[in-house]
């Protein structure tokens, strides 16, 4: 019977452990002391119906992630990115015809494969080889750009963080890192937008 529940115990603990790495609330914090500005703008920012709060990222021989409060997140990277450069900032459902407005209309997270290695073990005579990617994260994104209603202007790309991991566990890490990157991005386009 002890026997039984060692075994009942592990096996509870491994399915616990297998679980998707999930992501929930964070706030990405980009570096941009050399690109803050002051500019006499409000900005708004509205996300299109595309950004999903939560989803999966799945790439292709590449583990899953869960992502949970994803549009929450986002303001939160965003108003960290923009809030000190604008007069006023906010998060509305319609575009705003008052100064900047950012209408995001994509924002898709998943796993580059920036390097992989290979290891080979023998058991009982037989070779098996088993291959770990090291995963960067990978953001494109799409956003339209307006001032004062007039559109001025598409930015579409796609980026990657500048963290990377063989670990499964440190992907959640991955993707924040990804979105700080991005966020850096989008202000170094947005401010010299007057």
């Amino acid at each position: 019977m002890k026997k039984l529940t060692q075994i009942f115990i592990v096996s509870i603990l491994f399915f616990i452990s297998c679980g998707l790495p999930k992501v929930y609330f964070f706030e990405a914090k980009p570096y941009l002391v050399a690109y803050k500005e002051k500019v006499d703008k409000n900005i708004t920012i509205t996300f299109g119906e595309e950004i999903k709060d939560s989803f999966i990222i799945n790439s292709a021989g590449i583990r899953k992630m869960e992502v949970f409060q994803f549009k929450k997140s986002l303001e939160s990277s965003l108003k960290t990115t923009f809030n000190d450069s604008y007069n006023a900032m906010s998060f509305t459902d319609t575009k705003s015809n008052d100064g900047i407005c950012l209408l995001i209309l994509k924002i898709n997270p998943n796993w580059h494969k920036k390097s992989a290695i290979t290891t080979v073990s023998s058991a009982n005579g037989r070779a098996q080889s088993t291959t770990r990617f090291e995963l960067d994260s990978k953001i494109y994104y799409q956003i339209v750009v307006f001032s004062n209603g007039v559109k001025v202007k598409v930015i579409e790309k796609e980026v990657y963080s500048d963290k990377s991991t063989f670990l499964p566990k440190e992907t959640p890490d991955l993707l924040k890192d990804g979105i700080k990157v991005m966020c850096q991005e989008l202000y170094k386009e947005v401010i010299s937008i007057k």
